[in-house]
C-alpha cells in the first residue's frame, strides 16, 4: 500500500481528505477527517444558554463527516424520513454522543 497523500484541505470546515492507493488490489481509499474542537465548544456554550422560547429549537450540531456517514448508511438501508429521524433521535439520546447536543438535555 502506498503512502497517504493530501487530497484536499478545507480550512473553513476543518476537514482534511487524504488519498491512498493500494497496488495489490488496484483500489484506492479517500479518508476524511474533521477537527471537531470548535463544534464541541460551541455546543457547550449553547447548552449553558438554556432553551430559547418558541416553536423551533436546536438540539445539536455535529461534524459534517459524521453526518455524511449517517446519510450514506441511511441511503444504503433505504430508510424512510421517519426511520431516519427515529434513528437520529436514538443516536442523540445516547449519552456517548452528549458532546453534539446543544439543548442541555439528554432526551429528545
Amino acid at each position: 500500500m502506498s503512502a497517504e497523500l493530501l487530497f484536499e484541505r478545507d480550512a473553513e470546515m476543518g476537514t482534511v481528505t487524504t488519498f491512498q492507493y493500494d497496488d495489490s488490489n488496484d483500489t484506492f481509499t479517500l479518508r476524511e477527517q474533521q477537527d471537531v474542537g470548535a463544534i464541541v465548544e460551541i455546543n457547550k456554550y449553547l447548552s449553558k444558554m438554556g432553551r430559547p422560547k418558541g416553536d423551533v429549537r436546536k438540539v445539536g450540531s455535529m461534524p459534517l463527516t459524521l453526518l455524511g456517514e449517517m446519510w450514506n448508511s441511511w441511503r444504503q438501508r433505504n430508510l424512510s424520513q421517519e426511520e431516519r429521524q427515529a434513528e437520529l433521535a436514538v443516536w442523540l439520546n445516547n449519552s456517548d454522543n452528549a458532546a453534539w447536543r446543544t439543548d442541555g438535555r439528554m432526551r429528545l
